[in-house]
């Protein structure tokens, strides 16, 4: 249910490395390289999660008058 996790050098498992050639993160397990290829699915654990900031009043005005003033622009969908 998340599209962007990012999960920082430090916490990969332990020894990874990062294979230039292939352009992808590697994970040495028993002797064995077990790549971490771009759009597969990896198991990890959530230590934290961090949402932005709610938007101010203000913020939410400036949204709600940009949103008007583009309201009458051709909608795809």
């Amino acid at each position: 249910f998340f599209d962007d996790i990012i999960v920082p050098e430090h916490a990969l498992q332990e020894p990874s490395f990062y294979n230039e050639a292939e352009k992808l993160w590697v994970w040495k397990f028993d002797d064995n390289d077990m790549f971490m290829d771009l759009g597969e699915e990896i198991r990890l654990k959530v230590r934290q999660v961090r949402f932005p900031p709610p938007p101010t009043p203000a913020q939410m005005a400036a949204a709600t008058a940009a949103a008007a003033a583009n309201g009458n622009e051709p909608v795809l969908g």
